[in-house]
């Protein structure tokens, strides 16, 4: 796997690549618009730049709905520019009277010419970024479950390439109540040809669901892996029994293959203690150290990366109280949110930078793209914060009169 190709579980681009939102001018964050969606948007949206649509070249913005469809927005305006839907169809949950719904969130292909996005047949769907046209062929739309009545797609979908072939992570976990014969899992998928290749199943799957503990309630999310580990490729997934594991994504299941339980490298306990509802962030500091940050209703915490004799460890370096959403970092700010505010925070120490105000929230979580903060709401709004281009506000403009500091 080259990390150097590795994407952001949410399709944002790595940390590095994020140059004009900064600590030092983070506090000046503004609303610049807010978007009406279809219906609530549960994750976090997904930003490509300079896509080729019917209407000339734009910045676009995915989101993934709980009802399925999958949308892409003008990133500097909020205007819809197409939109596909993968409907309930008649599922139900556990066979029952509420339909299926999901909290998944849409990940961009490596080569930025199609977004993936989980739709409501159990089915992560394919489709070309500038029109929307599905792609059919080569296996797809793939199969992450065979019941989708009774498990839905849970988390932001993920990508990463390994030596030239790109992958796509695909978590599944029970529905509220979890009822029905469900099982958190984790699936990887060959883009190349659509095939899955391998799946991460904890051990003692029957305890957690029995506990209503399920596994499936975060994404993966890749960690950087320093020299001299003895794992080359690495990620965190949090769950509902308040722990974090460690797992080789060159091998999920320790076994080399689908249909197996166990294969973690490491457990360890939530710093803060509860469930981790959400995914946990990673950040390379400027030397070279790994960190995760990991946030619900307890607190958000910041660990880094250890090695004992080669093996991957975690250590908890801070913590905050006030819990949060999954959290994300750019530019050296770590971004988290709760229900109505939404906050930048440093990512070495946890000390608040700036806090703005959003809808209520459930797992909804922030990306940070070319000076731009979105966010999606449960009053089915995205919203955009970026720095005005006045040194002060100007009370005679709206919020969108104001121009953000960056380049179409």
């Amino acid at each position: 796997m080259v990390i150097g190709k590795l994407r952001h579980p949410r399709g944002l681009a790595p940390a590095s690549a994020e140059a004009l939102l900064s600590a030092s001018n983070v506090p000046g964050l503004r609303q610049s618009f807010q978007a009406k969606l279809p219906a609530i948007a549960d994750g976090a949206p997904l930003y490509v730049s300079n896509v080729s649509t019917l209407s000339g070249t734009k910045d676009l913005l995915f989101v993934t709905t709980e009802t399925g469809d999958i949308i892409a927005l003008d990133a500097h305006t909020g205007a819809q520019v197409w939109i596909d839907q993968n409907p309930a169809n008649g599922c139900s949950i556990n066979n029952g009277s509420s339909p299926c719904y999901t909290t998944s969130s849409p990940v961009l292909d490596p080569n930025r010419q199609y977004v993936y996005s989980y739709g409501l047949d159990g089915k992560v769907h394919k489709y070309q970024v500038g029109d929307g046209a599905e792609i059919t062929t080569g296996g797809w739309p793939e199969t992450a479950t065979i019941k989708d009545f009774d498990e839905k797609g849970s988390s932001a979908l993920a990508v990463a390439t390994a030596g030239g072939v790109s992958y796509l992570y695909v978590t599944n976990s029970g529905y509220p109540g979890d009822g029905g014969n469900y099982q958190g899992h984790v699936t990887a998928i060959n883009l190349a040809n659509g095939n899955p290749l391998d799946s991460y199943t904890p051990a003692n799957f029957q305890s957690l669901q029995n506990n209503d503990q399920d596994l499936g309630s975060t994404d993966v999310a890749i960690l950087p892996v320093p020299s001299g580990s003895n794992v080359a490729h690495l990620a965190i997934q949090g769950g509902k029994d308040a722990k974090l594991r460690l797992l080789n994504l060159d091998n999920l299941s320790g076994q080399g293959g689908l249909g197996h339980t166990g294969g973690e490298i490491t457990t360890i306990n939530v710093p803060q203690g509860n469930e981790v509802l959400t995914q946990s962030a990673v950040w390379l500091d400027g030397s070279g150290t790994t960190w995760v940050f990991v946030a619900n209703d307890n607190g958000i915490s910041g660990l880094k990366l250890t090695l004992t004799n080669g093996t991957p460890g975690l250590q908890k370096v801070w913590q905050s109280g006030s819990g949060g959403t999954s959290p994300i970092v750019a530019n050296g700010v770590l971004y988290d949110a709760g229900s109505g505010a939404i906050r930048a925070l440093n990512p070495g120490t946890g000390k608040q930078l700036w806090q703005g105000s959003i809808g209520g929230i459930h797992w909804q979580s922030p990306i940070v793209a070319n000076g731009i903060l979105y966010i999606a709401d449960n009053n089915s709004y995205l919203t955009a914060f970026a720095v005005p281009a006045y040194p002060t506000p100007n009370p005679n403009l709206t919020p969108q009169a104001y121009l953000p500091l960056v380049g179409n």
